[in-house]
């Protein structure tokens, strides 16, 4: 995993994951189903500023990975990406809950989303504790 992080192809990913972000929440061209709702139920000031620190930060760890710029603040970007990523979520979540369909099925998948983020968050935290 540690090889991973800083190769060619993690940086390929992160700049492709940047034009994937800007083309879905700035430009907001070709949106499934679930990004539309989370564009629709969320506020313009809420999700443009996190999609822009999302991009800065893909980038900056791509400079960082390439030796374009000092690598002083790169496990800060690597956290803040991933924190980022969880605000994110977590208001998906929430707009899932609140303004989302009320069947079975849709609250089952909701509550499965939910448990699976719990548990990477919980995952984190003990491999940060472990390892």
């Amino acid at each position: 995993m540690r090889f991973f992080i800083g190769s060619y192809i993690y940086d390929i990913i992160l700049l492709i994951l940047c034009g994937v972000v800007f083309k879905t929440f700035i430009l907001k061209k070709g949106l499934s189903e679930k990004e539309s709702f989370f564009i629709r139920h969320t506020l313009p000031i809420v999700y443009i500023p996190l999609s822009v620190l999302l991009i800065v930060n893909m980038v900056y760890i791509v400079l960082i990975d390439r030796e374009i710029i000092d690598n002083t603040y790169k496990g800060f970007a690597l956290y803040s990406l991933v924190f980022i990523w969880a605000i994110m979520m977590i208001i998906g979540f929430y707009n899932r809950i609140k303004y989302g369909s009320k069947d079975w099925e849709y609250i089952e998948e909701t509550k499965r989303g939910i448990f699976g983020l719990i548990g990477l968050f919980v995952m984190a935290i003990l491999m940060y504790l472990f390892i």
